[in-house]
């Protein structure tokens, strides 16, 4: 059950993060700093691999490869 919980927690942390890069949910990003990342930039990649990597996660979708490739991501 630890192991459940702590796989749901940590994708809902990763999906909340990307979600507030991309679709600006919780606030997301102020438009004095240009608002929407434009399309394959840095924080829309960012924003992509946390949001679509935090719902594989949450779901149980190759959690190791995903983990994997998040902590080790440029920031």
């Amino acid at each position: 059950i630890t192991y459940l919980l702590l796989r749901v927690v940590a994708g809902l942390l990763f999906l909340q993060a990307g979600g507030m890069k991309m679709f600006d949910w919780f606030g997301g990003v102020p438009a004095q700093f240009g608002g929407h990342p434009k399309f394959l930039s840095q924080i829309w990649i960012g924003g992509a691999l946390e949001f679509y990597g935090g719902a594989a996660i949450l779901l149980g979708l190759g959690t190791r490869p995903i983990a994997f490739i998040l902590a080790v991501r440029k920031k």
